[in-house]
């Protein structure tokens, strides 16, 4: 199984890279899993199903504040979500309600939150490029950012 996996990663006051905190993988990747029980009729006539994982590799608490789905189109990244509107640490305690408890988007010390399943749907059988992308804080202020595409096979009818 081959996961494409971006991580932006916290620089120490030396400028070295440190190993990163906050981590995101999609499984299966690539995703050519069609169906799932999540919805009694799916969204969009062409539907791609995975687990998505963060994983707070810290041994500090890590706070999502904020995440989103992006699709690249015309060779860019535009943002996307079924809520059209920006997405907050409740709503990622809602939607990463596997794996450890997260409550205010709080992922504990080595915890990793699971949504499974995560998807996303096209009207054609070809999906654009797609990630998801997480920003979140630990109470001093610190900033971490990861993401993750999830690749997506073409469908078969």
């Amino acid at each position: 199984m081959r996961v494409l996996v971006n991580i932006f990663i916290v620089l120490c006051g030396c400028g070295c890279a440190t190993r990163p905190e906050l981590v995101v993988t999609h499984s299966p990747n690539p995703c050519d899993v069609h169906h799932a029980k999540a919805f009694r009729k799916d969204p969009f006539p062409f539907m791609w199903y995975y687990r998505t994982e963060v994983q707070n590799k810290s041994s500090r608490p890590i706070q999502i504040t904020s995440f989103e789905g992006y699709f690249f189109v015309d060779g860019k990244w535009i943002s996307k979500n079924v809520l059209h509107r920006k997405l907050t640490s409740q709503d990622f305690s809602k939607w990463y309600s596997e794996g450890v408890a997260v409550t205010n988007g709080w992922i504990p010390a080595g915890g990793v939150a699971v949504c499974d399943p995560n998807w996303h749907g096209s009207r054609t059988p070809t999906s654009p490029r797609c990630k998801w992308t997480f920003v979140g804080v630990d109470a001093e202020g610190r900033t971490f950012q990861a993401e993750a595409e999830i690749e997506t096979l073409p469908i078969k009818r």
